[in-house]
């Protein structure tokens, strides 16, 4: 069994000055709560099989705190409906100060075959649309509330993108947005939009996040649409096998993402 063990100090500094003004510098070294996880960082349970907690120990400077530790989300964990669902246990230390881990665990639906895992190239097809605007500069909605959205903006660049199969059905997909911001704008990682997928059958492979977000920008995209994968599409010159599409709205941008799958 797969154990991870956590551990991290740090050394806090306090500058105080007396009525004579003279200085003292007195210092403190606190160690964070040591984490042990039996079982696996990402477990995997099978729809309809009962999860069973396998727990988190808890240590500080090699004191048995496990009894502290407060655990959160496994109550959440539904074993009826397939998706990902996460576990977080804190504690705190002498000092006041806290620490945390996180487990995953991905419920899953065996007779979901379909695996859309690889590394992908965004097509040139893959495009940013923004809202028009009116003479008011305001953004162009239509009766329903819609935008109006403007003309697109393809990709000016091929970028990579990366989705890890986690289980049957459960994917996990390095960037949403399709390496817009991350690659092609160079801002880095933490501009990227990754995000955990749960697909919804063999027949529908069009799937739902459940899990993700952009830490730079903050918050999840607003909708997400037309979702197909074909992985008999073959283009002419035949470097591709496969397509997979999505349109993901955020922050009032829309990003159409059209990937191809690179033969292996």
């Amino acid at each position: 069994m797969k154990k991870i063990i956590y551990s991290l100090f740090v050394c806090l500094s306090l500058v105080m000055v007396s009525c004579d003004e003279s200085t003292q510098d007195p210092s403190f070294i606190t160690y964070y709560v040591d984490f042990e996880m039996n079982g696996d960082e990402i477990m995997t349970v099978e729809l309809g099989t009962p999860y069973v907690e396998p727990g988190v120990i808890a240590k500080e400077q090699g004191k048995d705190i496990t009894s502290t530790i407060v655990t959160t989300g496994a109550d959440k964990v539904d074993v009826s409906k397939a998706g990902v669902y996460f576990i977080t246990y804190s504690a705190t230390n002498v000092d006041g100060y806290s620490s945390e881990i996180t487990r995953m665990v991905a419920v899953y639906d065996p007779a979901i075959t379909t695996d859309i895992s690889g590394t992908y190239s965004t097509s040139l097809d893959s495009n940013r649309q923004m809202p028009q605007t009116n003479d008011e500069g305001e953004d162009m909605t239509d009766d329903g509330g819609n935008y109006v959205w403007d003309t697109p903006e393809p990709f000016s660049s091929n970028f990579s993108v990366v989705i890890e199969k986690i289980a049957p059905g459960i994917f996990h997909i390095s960037d949403m947005m399709g390496g817009y911001y991350d690659q092609g704008r160079g801002y880095g990682a933490a501009y990227a939009m990754p995000a955990y997928v749960s697909m919804k059958s063999n027949t529908d492979p069009a799937f739902t996040i459940v899990s993700g977000g952009t830490s730079a920008f903050g918050g999840m995209y607003d909708e997400l649409s037309g979702i197909t994968y074909n992985p008999d599409v073959t283009p002419a010159d035949d470097i591709y096998p496969g397509i997979l599409k999505w349109s993901i709205e955020y922050q009032g941008m829309l990003f159409n993402i059209v990937l191809d799958k690179p033969v292996e």
